[in-house]
């Protein structure tokens, strides 16, 4: 069961929490699931109607009031509008709120092809209101989980499960010839023995790169302490999630 409460045109509210208020009263009856309070509202420069939204966990009012342009949190949120009547409001809320949950016990399969959220990820296979479903569908983000589409996504998932350890296994094999090498930086130094200025990972990268011929991206490659004096030292470079390649480099004085 929804509440709906709407104040009249010529009530312009000043103080929101008044709205929040009334939403939390009326959410209190018997069997109240979410409550709306649509109002006039002005904060003394732009006159907007506004809509305070309460729930318990059952229903998501976040997302509601995100597609009408606000936001907020699962149980509390909120939004205002410009440019319509209450009226108008009250009808956009009352669709979006028939389309979600007002469709009987009717439900339907929907293959996500983008993350929807508060409703899953992208190749997640959800079940929702016949309403919702058409939506997500004529939208372009989903598409109905028929069994030609289930046995193409099924294909897809196990494409990109040989490619994902096809890559695993050819970033294992980068490292493996990573710390076989080892980079020789030659670098001016100062009479008390201190290089000007630091070793940086773009210089350690190109230096790499015109030794053993493997290209490195210097955002992948960190170093656990900066390099500003002679010696030996150890780079981090980070290949897969799994996967972190150590790069031996020797400092020496030009």
């Amino acid at each position: 069961h929804f509440g709906i409460c709407c104040l009249d045109e010529d009530d312009v509210v000043r103080d929101r929490t008044m709205l929040a208020k009334i939403s939390e009263y009326i959410l209190n009856i018997d069997n109240m699931e979410a409550t709306f309070t649509i109002a006039p509202y002005s904060d003394g420069v732009k006159e907007s109607v506004a809509i305070s939204a309460r729930s318990y966990k059952s229903v998501n009012v976040q997302l509601i009031m995100e597609e009408m342009g606000g936001g907020g949190h699962l149980n509390s949120a909120a939004t205002q509008i410009e440019g319509k009547t209450i009226q108008e409001v009250k009808e956009e809320l009352i669709t979006i709120l028939k389309r979600d949950f007002e469709i009987g016990d009717e439900s339907m399969k929907v293959i996500l092809i983008e993350d929807v959220k508060g409703r899953g990820a992208k190749n997640d296979i959800i079940d929702v209101a016949v309403g919702y479903g058409n939506y997500l569908i004529s939208n372009k983000k989903g598409i109905l989980a028929t069994d030609e589409n289930l046995a193409k996504l099924k294909e897809s998932l196990h494409q990109q499960q040989v490619e994902a350890e096809n890559q695993k296994k050819l970033m294992q094999k980068i490292k493996e010839e990573i710390e076989e090498k080892c980079v020789n930086m030659y670098i001016k130094i100062g009479s008390d023995g201190k290089l000007f200025g630091h070793v940086t990972t773009k210089q350690i990268c190109d230096e790499f790169e015109a030794q053993t011929g493997i290209h490195l991206d210097k955002r992948k490659v960190s170093l656990p302490v900066e390099i500003n004096t002679l010696g030996r030292y150890t780079a981090n470079v980070n290949l897969h999630k799994d996967i972190v390649a150590s790069l031996e480099i020797n400092v020496l004085e030009k």
